[in-house]
């Protein structure tokens, strides 16, 4: 039961997300921007982390955390890129 009207909800929400004008986009555009900066800030942290791993002799850890900042950067590079994000 609860989780019917958790769905009925979350439809609710996207539904006004998707369709709805109520956000402007000047507020739209500051949270991304927000969301990038935060962003970068934690991938260069990684990249920190692997190269103190690395000066350490951690090195299977640093290609580990290499590959998982590869990822997230190949991700966020693709969010940042893409023209529209439809929400279905």
């Amino acid at each position: 039961m609860a989780d019917m009207q958790l769905r009925q909800k979350l439809k609710k929400v996207m539904d006004v997300a998707e369709y709805g004008e109520q956000i402007p986009e000047q507020p739209k555009k500051i949270g991304f921007l927000i969301f990038k900066v935060f962003a970068i800030i934690g991938l260069l942290g990684l990249i920190i982390l692997i190269i103190a791993m690395a000066i350490h002799g951690y090195l299977i850890g640093s290609l580990v955390v290499l590959f998982v900042t590869g990822l997230l950067t190949y991700a966020f590079y693709k969010l940042v890129t893409a023209e529209e994000i439809k929400i279905s």
